[in-house]
């Protein structure tokens, strides 16, 4: 189900907390990350109308033709044949949570830490998700983001 507090075609921050999402280059894709940096709102994103739910574009990234979001265990950038569906649900205190479907499966969106402290967005079950959709498992509750008009 769409959310009606997003007017597509605009770009969005999708902040969590005091940070923003962005891209980085990790063994040949591109993949979407919280940016480590408390106050930097990331690189905007803009949300696309697609049946009941959005494709999300990545404003800034690094291949011209791979610029929206893929659930693939972590969340990359993908072509917009290959990109995900993405549904957005209201959360606490004017928050959106993301989800996917994903063979079946609703998931939805968490962090997991690597060990050079880098804050990896992947698409989990739930947070005790061991490995389905991805090596290791969540460590933090479902994402809530704040959207800001870019």
């Amino acid at each position: 189900m769409s959310y009606d507090g997003i007017e597509t075609g605009k770009p969005y921050y999708l902040t969590c907390g005091d940070q923003g999402v962005a891209g980085e280059i990790e063994s040949r894709w591109e993949w979407i990350k919280l940016t480590g940096q408390y106050g930097d709102h990331g690189d905007p994103v803009v949300f696309h109308q697609q049946g009941d739910g959005y494709v999300i574009e990545q404003t800034k990234r690094h291949w011209d033709n791979y610029m929206f979001w893929q659930a693939a265990g972590g969340i990359c950038l993908n072509q917009v044949n290959e990109s995900s569906q993405w549904f957005v649900q209201p959360a606490t205190n004017g928050k959106i949570v993301l989800s996917v479907k994903h063979f079946g499966d609703d998931l939805q969106v968490h962090r997991q830490s690597s060990l050079s402290g880098t804050q990896w967005l992947k698409a989990y079950q739930h947070e005790q998700d061991h490995g389905r959709y991805g090596h290791g498992v969540s460590e933090t509750p479902i994402l809530e983001f704040t959207l800001v008009p870019a």
